[in-house]
């Protein structure tokens, strides 16, 4: 849990900005993010396969750039 307390001469601006910056060095937001759906693993075939196919494409893509040029 991330806490701040208000100085003295602390303006509430200032402290919102100092209690945006704790959360966003800590990670909270990022975590939230990346567990807001669920994923199902795959496995190491399946990944390489997909590696594969991927690579595949961006070969294509980058010689089709090379012809238009």
């Amino acid at each position: 849990m991330i806490t701040v307390t208000k100085g003295e001469s602390e303006s509430a601006e200032s402290l919102i900005r100092r209690f945006s910056r704790r959360v966003v060095q800590s990670g909270v937001i990022r975590e939230a993010k990346s567990q807001r759906y669920y994923r199902k693993e795959i496995n190491k075939n399946q990944r390489r396969k997909n590696a594969i196919v991927a690579n595949q494409y961006r070969a294509r893509r980058a010689a089709s750039f090379t012809k238009q040029r």
